[in-house]
């Protein structure tokens, strides 16, 4: 039970397998250390490997791959062509004119076993109605440094305002703390609550930050989009009415320019090297692109 259960959780691959000890527990009634024991003895035997330990934070699953070439070595308890008599390649009990329904004269069957018929699986489609969330779940935990390296640049020159101060790796923790519905909210949300902030002048949070106290799930997803479109007007360019805008821009104050990562990644590398032979020379050097560094 434990076994199809793991397999419920795995995608077409095998991989991906990391719920809880308690659910397991729970969805197949078996105590939690007969879960941990059954599990240790599927990594025992190679049918497991475990991908990413578990543990390190409350609630953490390890998680485990199911090892296919060892799967595939397993050999059924019984070769369905052989058929239970070895001649007709059926299984079903010779008709006698003692038994004229099929059964044999041994009331516990032709073997001495009483044969139980096993329901063909339910399809994962129709599985607790169509378990789309768990689908989602499957996520490659191996993907999650891209997908928050993508929340960091963002689309069209929109990176994270203060991602360069910000610790990627911490933002990947909380990340991966999220369901696969909450990633999918952050991802989806992210320029509206980017452009919220701006439209209400407030400074936004870290992308960690955003990340831990979810406030993708306070943000309308139109909300980017109503913003964007309420600023476009159909006037022709370098005319009075599109310098009048520019110039209300302009009265706003300065606008925070955010460089590619990569460019940022080449610019700090570069002063921090200058620093360990001249303060003066590292301030000059991002002073020349119009940089501003804090003391």
């Amino acid at each position: 039970m434990l076994a199809v259960r793991l397999a419920d959780f795995a995608d077409d691959y095998g991989k991906g397998i990391w719920p809880t000890v308690g659910r397991l527990a729970q969805e197949t009634e078996l105590s939690a250390r007969s879960v941990q024991r059954i599990l240790a003895e599927f990594v025992e035997e190679g049918l497991l490997v475990v991908v990413r330990k578990g543990g390190s934070k409350p609630g953490e699953a390890t998680r485990y791959d199911f090892n296919m070439a060892a799967l595939a070595r397993l050999k059924a308890s019984k070769t369905a062509l052989d058929g239970c008599h070895g001649v007709t390649h059926d299984t079903v009990s010779p008709v006698t004119a003692a038994t004229p329904m099929g059964d044999t004269d041994d009331v516990d069957g032709c073997h001495g076993d009483t044969q139980t018929v096993i329901e063909p699986p339910i399809e994962p489609s129709e599985r607790e109605g169509a378990r789309e969330g768990d689908l989602k779940d499957q996520d490659d935990p191996a993907k999650f440094g891209k997908r928050v390296k993508a929340l960091e640049i963002g689309t069209a020159n929109n990176p994270w305002p203060g991602a360069i101060a910000s610790s990627t790796a911490w933002a990947l923790q909380q990340f991966e703390k999220l369901t696969a519905e909450e990633r999918r909210l952050a991802e989806e949300r992210r320029d509206a609550y980017l452009a919220e902030c701006k439209a209400q002048k407030v400074k936004n949070v870290a992308l960690g930050v955003y990340l831990r106290d979810k406030k993708f799930l306070a943000i309308s997803p139109l909300a980017g989009k109503v913003q964007a479109t309420s600023t476009k007007i159909p006037v022709a360019p370098f005319g009075p009415v599109w310098a009048g805008i520019r110039v209300l821009a302009l009265l706003d104050g300065p606008e925070p320019v955010e460089m590619p990562l990569g460019v940022r990644d080449r610019i700090r590398q570069t002063f921090e090297t200058l620093m360990r032979t001249s303060e003066a020379r590292a301030r000059s050097y991002v002073g020349g692109k119009g940089i501003s560094v804090g003391s």
